[in-house]
């Protein structure tokens, strides 16, 4: 990790391409985001890997602002890098190698900036969507235009296969935007991969030395501190598991048509909140008809309206 999140050589290059003044690195805040991927999102909706490839060359120099709000005052970072990386240990929903696309943006040090600095840096200011227009819109059942005949439901299932919709040919990007909901659950804010490693690697080498360099109270409470977010951890992997079981229970049920695979995706990518939420909506549309063994289930029944989205989170524009 770069000392206080300032540019590289190579970096401020690229942002001084934007300046109207050549920057220095104190005068610049730069963290790395995950814009969007290939996987099915919140909508039953996904980028095409030939449509992230683009994407990477349309958002360089694309600005973010809140809640894909187009106004001046709420323009608050710049994007000076963008790339497609592939995660060859994650698979997306339907199957297909995992794709994202990342960037790295820039924001100027100021008194004004501070709290917006800070905001990102306590993860409060994390979630992003993007903004943008798509020419392909394809329904993964028949291979359709999703408004040209295509009568499948993004969100239902179709002789065991999901319907979603592939976007595909981006001819504009607008804007990147930090929000509360993505629709996207991996877009928002990340850490570097090499940051998060020598952060651990650190902790945990600093625990396990002999003769360790601080000593005394200092060093207990640190042990005790890390031992109790270790527990916590472990602690909340006990609780998926159990939330986990209980939805199998009661959604084998509720709903039966739900494949092995498409439970499997749900009991371990969806964040707790969102597991609880259907764990307790299942439950009561169960209620009187638990089995007493858990049996598995596969999908959902949510059901979306088929409809133009070029903004991937909380917000959309319409009329692509």
């Amino acid at each position: 990790m770069r000392a206080n999140n300032k540019p590289n050589t190579e970096e401020l290059e690229l942002i001084n391409k934007y300046t109207r003044r050549d920057m220095t690195a104190d005068e610049l805040y730069v963290f790395s985001l995950t814009l969007c991927d290939n996987d099915i999102d919140r909508d039953f909706e996904y980028f095409s890997d030939s449509a992230l490839e683009s994407m990477a060359r349309l958002f360089v120099g694309k600005t973010g602002i809140f809640d894909h709000n187009p106004k001046s005052e709420n323009q608050t970072a710049r994007i000076f890098s963008c790339r497609t990386e592939e995660d060859n240990t994650k698979r997306t929903q339907d199957g297909r190698l995992y794709r994202r696309l990342t960037a790295r943006a820039y924001i100027p040090r100021s008194d004004q900036t501070e709290p917006m600095i800070l905001s990102i840096e306590s993860g409060i200011r994390k979630e992003v969507s993007v903004g943008c227009s798509v020419k392909s819109k394809t329904c993964s059942v028949c291979g359709k235009e999703a408004k040209a005949g295509c009568r499948h439901i993004p969100g239902r299932i179709y002789n065991g296969k999901l319907c979603s919709i592939c976007l595909d040919e981006p001819n504009d990007a607008y804007e990147w935007s930090f929000v509360a909901v993505p629709s996207q659950r991996a877009a928002g804010v990340t850490k570097s991969y090499e940051r998060k490693e020598t952060y651990m690697g650190n902790l945990e080498k600093f625990f396990e030395q002999d003769e360790p360099s601080q000593t005394g109270e200092e060093f207990r409470a640190l042990k005790e501190e890390f031992e109790k977010l270790r527990k916590q951890a472990d602690d909340g992997a006990a609780y998926r598991e159990v939330l986990s079981h209980d939805v199998r229970r009661f959604a084998s049920v509720a709903i039966p048509e739900l494949t092995p695979q498409a439970l499997d995706l749900l009991t371990t990518e969806l964040p707790l909140e969102e597991l609880k939420t259907i764990r307790d909506r299942c439950e009561k549309r169960a209620k009187g008809f638990v089995p007493p063994k858990p049996q598995l289930f596969t999908a959902t029944d949510s059901e979306t309206d088929s409809r133009d989205v070029t903004a991937r989170g909380n917000s959309f524009y319409s009329g692509i």
